[in-house]
């Protein structure tokens, strides 16, 4: 059975949230600054506050260009993070990921067939045609494990009801009611 990590005490933990929270401020304010325009600190921290600057060029590039594309980074890290998460808690299997489930496999077969009938012409039919596919994947793999569990249970119920029972007629009826190989699970 894997290790569990050891737990932090409130103390620890409140610290280890100061680090992860100042890190990653400090972090979007580094990709607030660097660019292929070179800015000030006190600039950047100017116009972040509402306050004008000498070059309103600079207003124009952090609010419309860099502002933007950092909230957007901050908030898909933390979606792709969540969904890995969710993934390897739904599966219960820590090494859980889309290439092994077949989901990146899925989302490439429904972003081919898009590109071999409509000639990959509308960018967004294609990406929407591509989470379809993922999502298609995701699904049968959601409902061969949930299946799996419900058979699993099953078994394990009658295999407890009957305390004397013959093991023999047990391994029957699970047999029975969960055939291998399961024909959702292969497809």
């Amino acid at each position: 059975m894997a290790e569990r990590a050891p737990k932090l005490h409130k103390g620890n933990r409140r610290w280890a949230w100061i680090v992860l929270i100042s890190g990653l401020l400090l972090t979007w304010l580094l990709d607030l600054l660097f660019g292929s325009v070179r800015m000030p600190i006190s600039s950047v921290l100017k116009i972040l506050a509402g306050i004008p600057v000498d070059h309103p060029t600079w207003g124009t590039i952090i609010l419309d260009f860099r502002l933007p594309k950092s909230i957007t980074a901050i908030l898909s890290g933390s979606a792709l993070s969540i969904a890995g998460l969710q993934m390897q808690t739904l599966f219960r299997n820590p090494l859980a990921d889309p290439y092994i489930l077949g989901i990146s496999s899925g989302a490439s077969l429904g972003a081919a067939i898009v590109i071999l009938l409509a000639g990959g012409s509308d960018v967004h039919f294609l990406s929407n045609l591509g989470f379809g596919g993922c999502q298609h994947r995701f699904s049968r793999l959601y409902r061969c494990i949930q299946r799996v569990y419900d058979c699993r249970s099953a078994c394990t119920a009658r295999s407890h009801n009957h305390v004397a029972g013959d093991r023999r007629a047990d391994r029957v009826y699970c047999q029975r009611l969960c055939p291998h190989p399961d024909p959702v699970c292969h497809a």
